[in-house]
């Protein structure tokens, strides 16, 4: 394409512009039209031969441009164009076309998938337009070609456009012009494939920060963790050595499951992988929440105050045996024990709250019977 802006000099100025063809083609011939103001436009050869001669609109509503398209053999021509009404020292501006106008990007949709070929549409289309894709800007490979039926779209199959982003280059060609210039069209990368469950190891730690580890990343991928409302809680920084960190200050302290996705370095977000964690250690018993009574010629009693309903209380001797275990239906819960002995002593006792794993063992003495 010509594109040239100039100005108009006075009322007896014919501004005359040369162009050449090495074979022949169609071209065409765009104006812009203004409001209150024309110019006239002369295609001559040449030997000066009138070829063809077209005026642009004045009228109050114009817009847009004035354009006229000839098929020319090959051989040099010239366009003249002087004033028709009103363009005295008034600036102007054409175009002359010899190719065919680029699409634009918005016009290009590139599919790429995971698994099958990819695809690459183009809308917007004249029928028998014909598009070419390029892997380049000059040069290349030409990946894909199609032309256009009455819909004005084609769609075109590739066997693989590359798992990850990039750029392709498409044009198209008019009936009777050349090939325009490449447009550049951006495409995402496939799919990144989800994590594995054994990758992901979660810290859910008492008194300090929990952490979320992954193992086994590539370089620059990045991690994504979810709650189970499907919030956002955690995103790592692109992994440089194959493994990703995240803490938070808290994911809760009884047992639960987030949701990780894996980006890698160049193609979309995963899908979700449901990662389980367990719930912090239970806190341990203090020894005045257990009363033991030892007594004689009945059953002993264990006694645990100060619970929550649902406890899980277990009772080990003086040697780490298990002795019995009970759930608390309150705040408190009582175990009987058939004999803890005559003598004094002492037994351990745990407690596992709902969610949550076993606390360390209480020491708990008892006096004879």
């Amino acid at each position: 394409m010509l594109s040239i802006k100039v100005h108009y000099q006075g009322d007896d100025d014919q501004d005359s512009y040369g162009f050449s063809l090495t074979k022949t083609q169609q071209v065409k011939i765009s104006i812009p039209k203004k409001s209150g103001k024309s110019w006239e436009v002369t295609l001559y050869d040449a030997d000066g031969n009138n070829i063809e001669q077209f005026e642009t609109d004045a009228s109050s509503t114009v817009s847009g441009n004035k354009e006229q398209t000839y098929t020319l053999s090959a051989g040099t021509y010239y366009l003249v164009i002087s004033e028709n009404y009103n363009t005295t020292d008034v600036p102007y501006e054409f175009a002359i076309w010899t190719a065919t106008p680029q699409i634009t990007a918005n016009q290009v949709t590139v599919t790429n998938n995971t698994g099958k070929s990819d695809t690459i549409s183009v809308g917007g289309l004249g029928t028998g337009d014909t598009i070419k894709v390029y892997t380049a800007s000059k040069g290349g490979t030409l990946l894909a070609t199609a032309k256009a039926g009455s819909t004005g779209s084609v769609s075109m199959s590739v066997a693989q456009v590359g798992q990850k982003a990039g750029t392709l280059y498409v044009t198209v060609t008019k009936s009777g012009w050349t090939e325009s210039l490449r447009t550049p069209v951006s495409f995402t990368g496939e799919q990144s494939k989800p994590l594995s469950a054994s990758q992901v190891k979660i810290e859910n730690n008492k008194g300090k920060a929990d952490v979320l580890s992954v193992s086994g990343l590539g370089t620059g991928d990045i991690v994504n963790v979810y709650n189970t409302s499907g919030k956002l809680i955690g995103v790592s920084m692109p992994v440089e050595s194959g493994q990703a960190a995240i803490a938070f200050v808290q994911l809760g302290t009884t047992a639960g499951k987030v949701y990780v996705t894996v980006t890698r370095k160049g193609m979309t977000e995963s899908t979700k992988i449901a990662v389980s964690y367990t719930g912090e250690q239970t806190t341990a018993l203090l020894a005045s929440q257990v009363a033991v009574v030892n007594n004689k010629g009945t059953a002993d009693t264990i006694t645990v105050s100060t619970l929550h309903k649902g406890d899980v209380i277990r009772i080990y001797d003086v040697n780490g045996k298990y002795l019995t275990t009970v759930t608390s239906s309150g705040s408190q819960v009582t175990a009987s024990i058939t004999q803890l002995g005559t003598s004094a002593g002492y037994i351990f006792v745990t407690n596992t709250r709902t969610g949550m794993t076993t606390s360390a063992k209480t020491k708990v003495a008892y006096k004879a019977e």
